[in-house]
């Protein structure tokens, strides 16, 4: 809208032009603004009524298990991570 202001042919629409264009960013700014505002607030809503602030006995327990029955450290560097099997050998008779 600017650029079309700066156009001689529009010399006698130029200063209302620019004030609409303006008005116009200004406003959707606005309504950017609280629509963000809105969305925000809804997911803090949602993570306050729908995540646990803590996990429950039953799956601390379940992940301890978990994490017991499987011995596996890694080897290597960051880019490149090799699970190794750390569990014993059965014994043998």
């Amino acid at each position: 809208a600017i650029a079309v202001s700066k156009n001689p042919g529009a010399k006698q629409f130029a200063n209302g032009l620019v004030t609409t264009a303006n008005q116009a960013f200004v406003e959707a700014f606005r309504w950017g603004t609280r629509v963000g505002a809105v969305v925000l607030a809804l997911g803090v809503i949602i993570v306050l009524r729908w995540l646990p602030a803590r996990a429950d006995q039953a799956h601390i327990d379940a992940q301890t298990k978990d994490h017991a029955d499987s011995k596996v450290e890694t080897v290597g560097n960051a880019d490149t991570v090799d699970a190794v099997d750390t569990a014993p050998e059965p014994a043998r008779a």
